[in-house]
């Protein structure tokens, strides 16, 4: 059994400006892929990666484990901009797009930051690089994205109005410098423009970075268990208190339905979705006056696991529809209710040694031993509105699950 992922977000602080500290940059030559170094940071740090292509052409698809895409842009200068809150951050990290060119990348770091916006990304053919105007809450901070497809010959000449420099890259083509504000006023932002020394294709984009709201949805703990039989006990999480909002989740290799035990509200209920034999089910319950474990009865006997999944500051939200299937499965769009809320998905996988991914949603909890089948908990912050498909991808056999919304609190 793999050892369950926690996270608790302590730099996540009711009200606090966020505050940007660090910044990392990567470039490369002739390539189709950007490392960039992992910084110094705490579980909960929001980072946030700037990437630029000469290949207006080229595309980009996963990027590496855990981190969000938050915008694309199409020109002769590509960008990408990429969101990730930290947990265990180490090493580097590496974005891959579709054909070579020349790359930048630029990492920046705050604290107490909240899901970021993204503005609308302006393209152009001048020595100006304007980004759009974006609207802003109090407190929030501002990065500034502003390149230039020169090859290595320029550099910013008058920068925006009120920001300033935390990165750059003036000696490799593209030319890239990030700006960032904290605590600017609320309303409208910018437009904010940056002029170059010499005429070329440019990018410009604003993001905000929003105050969080009172407390995010935080992981608090995990369990897991496994047997044989129509029945499945699972402990409770270590660390549960009243008022914390538990999901459990089980599924047994055999057709019919599930019971649950008191106090534990049903959300999904199915079978065979996608073809194969397997029963799964998820339930939700506020904590109170928890006893230590709780009872899951299937009316099918075969090989079962299950597992429960604590979070603080969440109340549940919506669920989508459940899928499943041989290989990778779409996970349907769901419509989220509120901003900085938490999308989870709840994958059960028929065979043993397994483990499963959705880029770009990362990994809470994989249960994935010698003993058949296994199951994993995944997460993305996401804010209000459609989420869009997540497709996901068993390392063996099937899977099948669903998504979950889970709101601030």
């Amino acid at each position: 059994m793999k050892r369950p992922e926690l996270f608790r977000f302590a730099g996540l602080s009711s009200l606090k400006t966020p505050k940007m500290f660090d910044a990392q940059t990567g470039t490369a030559t002739g390539s189709a892929s950007i490392v960039i170094p992992a910084p110094s940071v705490a579980d909960g740090d929001l980072m946030i990666a700037f990437l630029l292509t000469t290949s207006g052409s080229a595309t980009m698809g996963s990027g590496p484990l855990g981190w969000i895409r938050l915008t694309t842009g199409s020109s002769s200068i590509r960008t990408e901009v990429w969101y990730k809150y930290a947990l265990s951050e180490s090493g580097t990290y590496t974005w891959t797009w579709s054909g070579t060119g020349n790359l930048f990348g630029g990492l920046l770091t705050w604290k107490n930051g909240g899901v970021p916006i993204a503005g609308a990304i302006t393209n152009g053919t001048s020595s100006t690089t304007t980004a759009a105007a974006i609207t802003i809450g109090a407190l929030s901070a501002v990065a500034g994205m502003f390149g230039n497809g020169t090859n290595g010959t320029t550099s910013v000449s008058t920068p925006p109005v009120g920001m300033t420099l935390k990165a750059f890259e003036n000696g490799t083509q593209p030319e890239c410098n990030l700006y960032e504000v904290d605590g600017a006023a609320a309303g409208t932002f910018g437009p904010e423009t940056a002029v170059w020394g010499s005429s070329s294709s440019t990018s410009g984009l604003l993001v905000e970075v929003p105050v969080p709201i009172n407390n995010l949805p935080m992981v608090v703990a995990t369990s897991s268990a496994s047997g044989t039989g129509t029945t499945i006990v699972v402990n409770k999480p270590t660390g549960t208190v009243d008022g914390h909002l538990m999901f459990a989740w089980v599924s047994v290799n055999a057709s019919g339905t599930y019971t649950g035990p008191a106090g534990w509200t049903e959300i999904a209920d199915f079978s065979n979705v996608g073809g194969g034999a397997y029963t799964s089910a998820l339930y939700y319950k506020i904590a109170a006056s928890e006893g230590s474990s709780y009872t899951f009865t299937s009316t099918g006997s075969a090989a079962s696991c299950g597992g429960i999944l604590t979070l603080s500051h969440a109340a549940y939200d919506t669920i989508g529809t459940p899928a499943g299937g041989a290989g990778a499965v779409n996970f349907t769009t769901i419509t989220v209710a509120a901003n900085n809320s938490l999308l989870l998905g709840f994958v059960f996988q028929t065979g043993a040694n397994g483990t499963t991914k959705a880029p770009p949603m990362g990994v809470i909890f994989n249960e994935g031993d010698s003993t058949a089948p296994g199951f994993g908990f995944l997460y993305q912050y996401v804010n209000s509105g459609a989420t869009g498909t997540r497709t996901v991808t068993p390392s063996s056999a099937g899977c099948a699950g669903v998504l979950v919304s889970v709101s601030p609190s």
